[in-house]
């Protein structure tokens, strides 16, 4: 088969597997807790210099304000010990950038391919009612993908 010579490998359809997103509150001002699950269909490590990034939250601002650089707590257990707000930076935080509404996590342990992983972080919701911005995902450093349109997970908000 032409499109599939002998020892070729691929990593699957996407090596970003299948990110998804969803929200506890669509309410306008209102803290909401951002939680991302994803699959890799490779490995990720940390020696490679790896990040997540994922952009779009339009009119959205950080929980504790849009300062540069600043911060933001992981709140979800699940993935614990696994992202840093820097390259080899201390574990369970991720980047906010208040400028480019953009949220970046580096990759400090590694992580398995096939596995799923969640995490979840709080933001502010806009000030003023609007549609569901799209949101994309993509990963950076020692693996380069393009970037991902996330799912967006509806449940338990009524389809919100």
């Amino acid at each position: 088969d032409p499109d599939n010579p002998p020892l070729a490998v691929t990593a699957g359809f996407f090596p970003f597997g299948y990110p998804i997103i969803g929200q506890s509150s669509p309410l306008p001002s209102a803290n909401n807790l951002i939680t991302v699950t994803f699959r890799a269909t490779v490995p990720l490590f940390p020696a490679t210099g790896t990040f997540i990034t994922m952009s779009g939250f339009s009119g959205a601002s950080s929980a504790d304000g849009d300062e540069p650089g600043e911060p933001t707590v992981i709140v979800e257990e699940a993935s614990s010990g696994l992202f840093s707000s820097t390259d080899g930076g201390s574990p369970n935080t991720l980047l906010w950038d208040g400028d480019t509404k953009t949220l970046t996590a580096w990759v400090v342990a590694p992580l398995l391919g096939g596995v799923e992983y969640v995490f979840s972080f709080a933001i502010r919701n806009p000030p003023s009612p609007q549609e569901s911005p799209p949101i994309y995902a993509q990963i950076l450093g020692g693996l380069v993908t393009p970037q991902v349109l996330m799912t967006k997970d509806l449940t338990g908000l009524g389809g919100q």
